[in-house]
């Protein structure tokens, strides 16, 4: 699906939804706002496969960068996205809800 900004992916097995990412463009920059696979289809490249559609998407519309943020503690998430190509740009202590988040982007 798309809509003017968003772009939100769906993988989908067995006529079941098991992976979402949500996330925009704007400005030639994509932001990746939410990335989740269903536990029992964790491992599989279902999420590196939703990033590089995501990054596609962010082409065609003209990024240049792709960023996120996610918490230090999330350390499958954090290896994932450093596999994937993205470095830490920044560190936010005590930012939404309190908690600390990193910074990740990635050039496409």
């Amino acid at each position: 699906m798309d809509s003017v900004d968003g772009i939100y992916l769906i993988a989908g097995q067995n006529k079941e939804i098991v992976g979402l990412l949500t996330g925009r463009e704007h400005g030639g920059v994509g932001n990746i706002g939410f990335l989740g696979v269903r536990k029992q289809y964790r491992r599989e490249g279902i999420a590196a496969a939703l990033l590089n559609k995501f990054f596609e998407k962010a082409r065609e519309r003209k990024a240049h960068k792709v960023w996120l943020y996610t918490a230090p503690q999330l350390l499958p998430a954090i290896k994932l996205y450093i596999d994937n190509g993205f470095v830490p740009e920044g560190y936010l202590r005590k930012h939404t809800h309190g908690l600390d988040l990193i910074i990740y982007s990635k050039f496409l």
